[in-house]
């Protein structure tokens, strides 16, 4: 998923299209956290266990990188 893919999915605000690109993120391993390189224009995929709300689903792209910070665009929903 690339940034223009993250912008229309925001702007469609279809929460159940956000969960199947999460789970679809997490598919293929059952580790609870990775490391990854941050770069300008990588997509980020995070899901957390919200207790007793429910599963929280979200998605970030990378705007900026500075010294000690990132900017970033998010989207995100609780089910």
């Amino acid at each position: 998923m690339g940034p223009q893919d993250f912008y229309r999915l925001r702007d469609q605000n279809d929460i159940i299209d956000l969960k199947l690109v999460c789970d679809k993120a997490f598919e293929d391993t059952t580790d609870k956290a990775h490391l990854v390189s941050l770069s300008v224009g990588a997509v980020i995929a995070v899901k957390t266990q919200g207790g007793i709300q429910g599963q929280k689903y979200g998605l970030f792209v990378i705007r900026g990188i500075v010294d000690d910070a990132i900017q970033i665009d998010a989207c995100h929903t609780l089910l």
